[in-house]
């Protein structure tokens, strides 16, 4: 019997609570079940505890901000839709987002459960050996030990050039507006100290900036 997976089932408020036989479908496949509803509380929840894998069940209009506040707060859990009515282009939409899959909300639990561990295996078999990646979209930075840091647009731009710079090293000189970037930079720095994460980002001082990691990539 593998061990339990840890799910985050979020119900969005369009959409009828989660039937009975989902819930406890999903936990006699061996998931152990949290429910974010309202949606609001999904940032708070994961907070709390990363889940391994997120359900959401959700309409098809506001479906890609939510796959993608879900992908940002989340980057590493397998993510799996429910929803019913929704067109190629809006399951397409929530792929493109960062969703692993979409299914019927009808689908029966324990398919449901395979999906979201199939999903956690593929990520594994699939993730590639480097040290610090950007990935959903470049929103998130993603380090060695399961370090995770959502960023801003200016954000994603800078360590985007920054990893695809050889040596990984950026001159000051090399962006305008010197002075925006030491913003960004400090910005980061104080982002990723409030969450715990060390970022082995440096100055070399009348040059620019150094990220000194073994490795580093971009996953996109």
């Amino acid at each position: 019997m593998p061990d339990a997976l840890q799910v985050l089932l979020v119900n969005e408020s369009e959409v009828p609570p989660p039937p009975p036989a989902l819930v406890e479908g999903l936990m006699q496949a061996g998931c152990a079940l949290r429910i974010c509803d309202p949606p609001g509380q999904l940032r708070a929840m994961v907070d709390e505890a990363m889940p391994q894998a997120i359900v959401l069940r959700a309409p098809p209009s506001p479906l890609y901000h939510r796959v993608a506040q879900a992908r940002v707060w989340a980057p590493v859990a397998a993510l799996v839709v429910m929803m019913d009515g929704a067109s190629a282009q809006a399951r397409i939409a929530a792929m493109e987002a960062g969703a692993d899959g979409c299914c019927s909300v009808s689908t029966h639990a324990a398919e449901l459960a395979v999906m979201l561990r199939a999903a956690l295996r593929y990520r594994s078999l699939t993730a590639r050996p480097v040290q610090w990646r950007l990935m959903a979209r470049d929103r998130v930075l993603a380090g060695p030990h399961n370090q995770w840091l959502p960023l801003t647009l200016g954000e994603s731009r800078f360590l985007k050039r920054m990893l695809e710079s050889p040596g990984w090293m950026l001159p000051r000189a090399d962006r305008r507006g010197g002075r925006t970037l030491d913003v960004t930079v400090s910005r980061l720095r104080a982002k990723a100290a409030s969450l715990g994460v060390n970022l082995p980002l440096f100055t070399v001082r009348d040059w620019g900036y150094m990220f000194l990691a073994d490795r580093a990539g971009v996953e996109t």
